[in-house]
């Protein structure tokens, strides 16, 4: 038996994110995950960065609805677990470590805080930029959004 955490997959749903879509990627890079990528239009060269970095990539024309389009991510999903990322996320490195954590323990879903990052200083929960925050790129901060974004695959 195996002490390897349990397999993962990516579920991303894309439309025209080639400037975002290698550095979301690269940040799931070290995870060595599945990666499923649904691209529902694009025009740009999307798909092909996706496919360069090692992702699967399958077409959907959109569906006007963004539950069908993330089911027909996870029906390509063959991970025990599944993280829902956008292309323009970034998974911290400094995070590696509990996630790998959270793969390896109980099968249940995680809340997941993503930091959107704004303009907009003056929003309650608004948290500045700290100077060496290298996913700011140029904005002065970002307010916190709870999201189940981990959970066990289980159709």
């Amino acid at each position: 038996m195996s002490d390897a955490p349990p397999r993962l997959s990516v579920a991303m749903i894309v439309r025209d994110e080639a400037e975002h879509i290698a550095g979301c990627l690269n940040s799931l890079a070290p995870l060595g995950a599945q990666v499923v990528v649904v691209d529902t239009g694009s025009v740009d060269a999307t798909p092909d960065l996706a496919r360069a970095a090692g992702a699967e990539v399958y077409f959907l024309d959109w569906p006007g609805d963004f539950a069908a389009a993330r089911n027909e991510s996870l029906r390509h999903c063959r991970g025990a677990w599944v993280l829902v990322m956008d292309a323009d996320e970034r998974l911290d490195p400094s995070d590696l470590p509990e996630l790998i954590a959270h793969l390896a323990g109980p099968p249940r879903g995680y809340r997941m805080v993503t930091r959107n990052y704004t303009p907009a200083t003056h929003l309650a929960e608004f948290a500045p930029a700290t100077p060496d925050d290298s996913l700011a790129h140029g904005f002065p901060g970002w307010v916190p959004s709870t999201k189940v974004r981990l959970f066990p695959r289980d159709p």
